[in-house]
Order: structure tokens, then sequence, then C-alpha cells
């Protein structure tokens, strides 16, 4: 929880953000997701010595961030079953 020198929270339930940091909280997901998705195949590539077919490794972000969004509207079309009904 965030408070500001008062002892009050920054944002209530109900409070709005503003657009500045909208955007700016906005960039910080994209950037974080993009991390997330291209650095771990990266690494795999270079600890199995994929790293020294250049053209390889340079051909796994875009490949990744293909197969993520293919993946994601997949699950999109077809939700996971869940167990406890709503």
């Amino acid at each position: 929880m965030n408070t500001n020198s008062e002892g009050r929270l920054f944002l209530g339930l109900e409070d709005r953000v503003g657009k500045y940091h909208l955007a700016m909280y906005g960039f910080q997901h994209v950037f974080a997701m993009f991390v997330g998705i291209i650095i771990p195949p990266l690494i795999v590539a270079q600890a199995g010595g994929l790293s020294l077919i250049f053209g390889l490794t340079l051909l796994l972000a875009p490949l990744e961030m293909i197969l993520s969004r293919f993946l994601a509207v997949i699950r999109h079309v077809f939700p996971p079953l869940s167990l406890d009904p709503l």
C-alpha cells in the first residue's frame, strides 16, 4: 500500500488514474512482458549452443512474439475449463 507523508493512500478504490500515469503503467507492462517473452528463449539458445548459429538466434525473438500472440488467440477462442462454475 502506498501512502503519502500524511498517511493517506494515494488512490482510493473509486479514484481514477490520470492519463500520464496510465500511459506510464502501460509502457511498464509492455516492457516487462517483452522482456519476459524474449529473454528466456535467448538464454536457452545460448546455453544449448545455438548462439553459434547467428541467424537462428536472431529469428528466435520474432518467432517467440508470433507464437505468444497465436497462443493468446487460441486461449481466447478456447478458454480453459473451470471446475468452479460462476
